[in-house]
């Protein structure tokens, strides 16, 4: 009986030891992943988002709680978006750098750089989507006014030929 007891003790360390190690971890995870500033985010195979990170309320305006059993789709802005990248993914497994078009909740439109991966199930049959967005519409914007800006420089160059040849 006196082994039995001992035998229990222990067992009872060792499950407190590994329940204090998870807390540990879960509060690490949960650290990283609230502190996070791109998008993480995670869908099932029709695109209900059943994980999304806190930073899509600075990123897209809306918070967890919204967006938490809805419809990513309703935030694509053109709706064959989401075929196209499922396309993408069935066939490659995985997307880098991938550019979206999304709504934020005041109606903007943000360009966003996705990197994400399609999950299976235990039979290897699509599940899900996980991924992380990083907002690159200032970036696009500033490449937009850089192309200007090039454009305008090389008319100016040949106009300025022009009136050297005259």
């Amino acid at each position: 009986l006196k082994g039995l007891l001992e035998e229990r003790e222990h067992q009872n360390t060792e499950l407190k030891e590994a329940g204090d190690a998870l807390r540990v971890s879960e509060q690490k995870f949960r650290s990283v992943f609230e502190s996070f500033q791109d998008l993480y985010f995670r869908c099932d195979i029709h695109g209900i988002i059943q994980m999304v990170s806190p930073s899509v309320e600075h990123l897209a305006g809306y918070s967890v709680e919204e967006l938490l059993g809805e419809s990513a789709l309703e935030t694509f802005v053109e709706r064959n978006q989401r075929h196209t990248l499922m396309k993408a993914l069935i066939k490659r497994g995985m997307v880098s750098n991938h550019e979206l078009r999304l709504l934020r909740k005041g109606g903007e439109v943000s360009v966003v750089s996705l990197n994400a991966q399609l999950l299976r199930d235990t039979a290897g049959q699509p599940s899900g989507v996980e991924g992380v967005m990083r907002d690159v519409t200032a970036l696009k914007k500033q490449e937009a006014d850089l192309h200007t800006l090039n454009a305008e420089l090389e008319q100016a160059k040949s106009e300025e030929r022009l009136a050297k040849i005259e």
